[in-house]
This record gives C-alpha cells, sequence and structure tokens, in this order.
C-alpha cells in the first residue's frame, strides 16, 4: 500500500471544491494506494526532465502527481481545473 501526501496549498484549493466534486477527487486520492498508476493516468516529462503523472478527474480537473515506487508513496503536487492545466501545458510546451 502507497501512502499519500498532499501539496498544503493543493489541499486548501481541494477544500474549496463544492462537495460532490471533492468526494470524487478524494476517491480518486485514495483509489492511489492501491495503484498509483490507473489506466488513465499519463506520465509526462515536462522540460528540465522533471517527471508527473497525470490523472483527468471526469472533465472537471486534473490532478498531477508523483509516485516514489522505493518508499511507496505518492505526492499530490496540484489539482486544477482542466482550463487551468492547458495554460499549463502550454507553458511547458
Amino acid at each position: 500500500m502507497f501512502s499519500i501526501s498532499i501539496h498544503e496549498k493543493t489541499r486548501e484549493f481541494l477544500d474549496k471544491l463544492p462537495e460532490k466534486v471533492q468526494r470524487a477527487t478524494r476517491e480518486h486520492l485514495l483509489a492511489f494506494r492501491e495503484d498509483p498508476f490507473p489506466r488513465d493516468s499519463e506520465f509526462l516529462t515536462l522540460p528540465g526532465g522533471y517527471t508527473v503523472y497525470r490523472l483527468h478527474i471526469g472533465r472537471v480537473l486534473t490532478i498531477f502527481y508523483q509516485v516514489n515506487t522505493e518508499e511507496k508513496s505518492v505526492m499530490i503536487l496540484k489539482i486544477m481545473t482542466i482550463e487551468q492545466a492547458h495554460k499549463e501545458y502550454r507553458r511547458w510546451g
């Protein structure tokens, strides 16, 4: 089983979401304990060799996270709306 850590600003963002969206997002986050590599996730290599996984939650949110298989840990870096995520992608490209 993997441990899950959430960046403080990410936790604050999550806490401000509508309850239904929070619940669905938390379910996905808890599922990372058993499988941090769900079939819908995508591995990204960003400029500078920085690597993250991306997972879309419905058509509403995107989760960016890193997995340390040796330590069996998942670090949730960012949760943002799909629109915000698309702006981030443009900066990386």
